[in-house]
């Protein structure tokens, strides 16, 4: 009996680390890209966004709403979108 409780306990370490590193790479994938602006004549960069994808709707378009306030708040300060 002391080896099947053993043997459990290595297959739920194993099952727990698995679902680990699953848990981490989902989440990888759920972070916005975000926006880099740069001024033209200080050449300072900053970026706007990188936010994590919201999965109710309603904290999604707050994070939308931030990002998008953020590119304007920069744009009336001289900063232009960088393109890839």
């Amino acid at each position: 009996m002391r080896r099947l409780s053993q043997e459990f306990l290595q297959w739920l370490f194993m099952f727990r680390l698995v679902a680990l590193v699953l848990t981490c790479l989902a989440l990888a994938g759920c972070v916005s890209g975000g926006v880099v602006m740069k001024h033209p004549v200080t050449g300072k960069t900053v970026e706007c966004g990188r936010y994590a994808w919201a999965s109710s709707s309603l904290l999604s378009l707050t994070l939308e709403s931030r990002e998008r306030d953020c590119i304007n708040d920069f744009r009336l300060q001289g900063y232009q979108r960088v393109t890839d």
